[in-house]
C-alpha cells in the first residue's frame, strides 16, 4: 500500500502535505544522522522558506528558485522514531510558524 492515510484526512482540509528529504538523504548532500544540529538546522529552514523567509531552489546548482507562495506559513510535523525526534527537535528552536506537533 503505497498511499499515507494522513493525506487522506488533510488534503480535503485544505492542507498541504510536504515530504523532505533529510540531509545525507536521497540526493542530498551531506552526512545523515539522527537529530543533531545540522539536521534540525535544515528542516527549520524549510519551515522558514515555507514563511518566505529562506530561498530554495531546484538543485545544487542554485540557478532556480522556488518560492512557496501557496504556503499561509502555518506549519505541523508528525512522525515516529527519526521523524519524531525531527519533530522535537524544531520545536526546541522556537522557529516561527510551527504551529503543532
Amino acid at each position: 500500500n503505497s498511499s499515507y492515510t494522513l493525506n487522506d484526512y488533510f488534503l480535503p482540509r485544505g492542507f498541504a502535505n510536504l515530504y523532505v528529504s533529510g540531509v545525507g538523504t536521497r540526493d542530498s548532500q551531506g552526512l545523515m544522522t539522527n537529530g543533531d544540529y545540522h539536521q534540525i538546522e535544515a528542516y527549520k529552514n524549510v519551515i522558514d522558506w515555507l514563511n518566505g523567509r529562506c530561498r530554495a531552489f531546484t538543485d545544487h546548482t542554485r540557478k532556480r528558485q522556488v518560492k512557496a507562495d501557496w504556503s499561509n506559513g502555518k506549519v505541523a510535523t508528525t512522525g515516529i522514531s527519526y521523524l519524531g525526534t525531527m519533530s522535537n527537535g524544531l520545536a526546541t528552536t522556537g522557529v516561527d510558524g510551527l504551529e503543532v506537533i
